[in-house]
């Protein structure tokens, strides 16, 4: 009786093909993919004639020390103002991030009030507040934020409102100011309000350790679509990772840092994929002589991966995703990133396969151990208890290969 079985079994292990397609083509689990922490994250939507920023918040420490100033090309109202859920990130994430999948035999909160949906802000600006040589254009507070819409025409000036104001800056941050002065920027400072933020956490609306996204909606500067970086100089104390999640009608790149497309072929599943990843995205950063953005995903963003938090930051329409991420010192942040419409827009993701145990396999594994217990139950000899235990060792030797 157990002569035949095993014989069974080792011709589906030696008959099985390196890979058996599934009927639906579907991938089996494991999945493993990158990390969802940076250290910056934040989401650029081209709107046309505006332009959404969503930035990631968190903070570490005391409250009172939170303190945020973000640069823009053209003046922003009140109204463009709000926070988003989080879940913003989690759904491009899911979307976009980079995956290895081993397979069994498979082929390869709340809207965002004001600041979605290409918002138009009609009328003149306010008329702004001097004070000390920056012109306060508005002020409001927004979901445990204090707000402060400013302009400047010196770094010293703003840096001195600032401090007044309480917001706290790096000593070393005139000569980054100044360059936004000197572009005619205008500023976004923000700071916490320790008081709204205990209760929301108390409310169970904000996470432990972060604030929901910051929104803003402004009018498209002179150098179209962009992501201000340069400010991040002052602050960064050593190497940044940066991620932007790009939602435009196109694939975008970076004409002012350079740009290139992942490879990560040549995976083989006998490795941490993590750490076969970082190792191929150094090289490639490596390769932009680690000053530029590499590219790890360009596809038309599918309804079906449209949350309605998403879509309620996108508006109506259908956007191309482009997904880009860099390690950066802070003397490489030498000005905002502006982005453009690519050469092309050729689709790309990083969503590899890895061709695991075939079902064959399974299946003379399966037979393997049901023919062990078959003859250990019969065994009436050595010979038969010895014959049971090779059975029962090649059924684990195939589920482990």
């Amino acid at each position: 009786m157990g002569r035949p079985l095993l014989t069974l079994a080792l011709a589906l292990c030696l008959a099985s093909p390196a890979s058996v397609v599934l009927a639906d083509g579907a991938y089996i689990p494991p999945e493993y993919g990158t990390a969802e922490s940076a250290d910056q994250r934040a989401i650029v939507v081209d709107h046309g004639a505006t332009q959404t920023l969503v930035l990631e918040t968190a903070y570490e420490g005391d409250l009172s020390d939170f303190a945020w100033v973000i640069p823009l090309p053209s003046l922003i109202q009140s109204a463009g103002i709000s926070t988003v859920s989080q879940g913003v990130f989690s759904a491009l994430e899911n979307q976009s991030a980079p995956r290895a999948w081993i397979g069994l035999g498979g082929s390869a909160s709340g809207g965002c009030g004001g600041c979605g949906g290409g918002t138009q802000f009609g009328g003149s600006p306010g008329d702004g507040r001097s004070q000390l040589g920056v012109t306060v254009w508005d002020t409001l507070q927004v979901d445990g934020y204090e707000v402060a819409i400013l302009s400047a025409t010196q770094s010293g000036d703003l840096a001195q409102w600032l401090a007044d104001g309480g917001y706290a800056l790096p000593d070393d941050n005139a000569p980054t100011l100044q360059y936004y002065v000197n572009t005619g920027a205008y500023f976004v400072a923000v700071k916490v309000d320790p008081d709204q933020v205990a209760v929301a956490q108390t409310n169970g609306a904000v996470a432990t350790g972060g604030l929901e996204p910051l929104c803003l909606t402004f009018p498209m500067g002179p150098d179209g679509l962009v992501f201000p970086l340069r400010i991040s100089q002052a602050s960064s104390m050593g190497e940044t990772e940066v991620r932007l999640f790009v939602l435009s009608d196109h694939r975008v790149s970076t004409p002012n840092y350079p740009t290139a497309q992942i490879d990560a072929s040549g995976y083989t599943g006998a490795e941490d994929f993590t750490a076969f990843y970082d190792v191929r995205f150094r090289n490639t950063l490596s390769d932009l002589g680690d000053r530029g953005f590499v590219v790890e995903y360009a596809r038309p963003l599918p309804e079906w991966a449209v949350s309605a938090d998403l879509r309620s930051l996108l508006g109506e329409g259908e956007f191309f995703l482009t997904r880009l991420r860099t390690y950066l010192q802070p003397e490489l942040m030498t000005e905002d990133v502006r982005l453009v419409r690519a050469p092309t827009d050729n689709e790309f993701e990083v969503d590899l396969y890895v061709a695991g145990p075939s079902r064959a396999r399974y299946f003379g594994a399966l037979a393997a151990l049901l023919m062990a217990a078959v003859q250990s139950r019969r065994a009436r000899s050595r010979r038969g208890r010895d014959g049971a235990r090779l059975s029962a060792l090649l059924g684990v030797l195939l589920l482990l290969v």
